[in-house]
């Protein structure tokens, strides 16, 4: 396998500079597209991955790829560990190189420290790789590429916010545009434009109330906070809440939910129910608790409902 660059020292034909000016310029990192620098385990080698042929960029260099490369990870005693692959840039004389490479990780699903001074030494993040103690092939794999165009950065996952925390970027991450962008506090927070999305009840015994009343729904605001509205009812006329116990009623997307399980208020219209406290974990769950055990028809009035990142808003 052959990697070919431009963008270290040497000159730039006509050719070259038609396919490297329009890519360094509409990001630090990317990939020509899904089909480039594509990651799949190695069929016979333990704890190897070929990534395919193809085009990437990182800070003013283009390397081209002519073949299948493989990148050999370090054994594993017990548990699991994240590895990341990546793109090693390496501007030493006398002409500066690109390799792939990994970062050994740990146990957390987390990007690993990286070299990262442009210029000198950098490295692209690409995937993150899981092992297990035991297993010879992957049992995970997260694509960290990101491919850039006139209308701005494409990224498969959350994750790759991590390296592309460059002021005034904007990714779209799945149906989700993020801008890294400065806070209320001076701080440069990721912040997702806002965007309004049914309640999903999928396996919980309630449903929209119906009649005049609006649906559920969920809002994500620039701020990162999270509001709920329109009203739940349960699917039958009367049930017997258990004191304090937890009844799942809607799902929110995780990535809009707090990294620990918050509570915030809840509106019931039914008797004997009026202390009600709803609470979101991690995975976007919804759930509420009543503070007494009683029979009564449920309604829950989701709206003025605000969800925090970190608590009741």
């Amino acid at each position: 396998m052959t990697i070919t660059s431009i963008g270290y020292d040497g000159s730039i034909d006509e050719v070259q500079s038609a396919n490297f000016f329009p890519r360094i310029g509409g990001a630090d990192y990317g990939v020509l597209d899904p089909t480039h620098w594509k990651l799949t385990p190695h069929p016979s080698t333990a704890r190897a991955v070929n990534l395919s042929a193809g085009v990437g960029y990182g800070h003013s260099v283009l390397d081209s790829s002519d073949s299948v490369a493989t990148v050999q990870c370090d054994p594993i005693a017990s548990g699991t560990r994240w590895d990341m692959i990546v793109a090693r840039r390496d501007w030493q004389p006398p002409a500066g190189a690109t390799s792939f490479t990994k970062i050994t990780g740990g146990a957390s699903k987390e990007l690993p420290t990286r070299e990262h001074n442009p210029g000198v030494l950098d490295e692209q993040p690409l995937w993150l790789v899981q092992w297990t103690a035991g297993q010879t092939q992957p049992t995970a794999t997260v694509d960290l590429r990101c491919f850039a165009g006139p209308g701005g950065i494409f990224a498969n996952d959350f994750l790759s916010l991590g390296y592309l925390d460059v002021p005034g970027s904007r990714v779209q991450v799945g149906s989700r545009a993020w801008r890294y962008a400065p806070a209320s506090d001076g701080s440069l927070v990721w912040a997702v434009d806002s965007v309004t999305s049914a309640l999903s009840m999928t396996g919980t015994p309630y449903k929209n109330y119906g009649g005049a009343f609006a649906g559920p729904t969920w809002t994500v605001h620039p701020s990162g906070l999270v509001s709920l509205s329109g009203s739940v009812g349960h699917n039958v006329s009367s049930v017997t809440h258990i004191y304090q116990k937890e009844y799942h009623f809607g799902t929110i997307p995780g990535w809009a939910a707090p990294a620990k399980k918050t509570s915030f208020p809840l509106g019931m219209s039914a008797p004997h129910m009026v202390q009600a406290m709803g609470y979101v974990y991690p995975d976007g769950t919804l759930t509420y608790s009543v503070a007494t055990t009683a029979p009564a028809e449920l309604w829950m009035s989701l709206n003025a409902c605000w969800i925090a990142q970190g608590g009741i808003s």
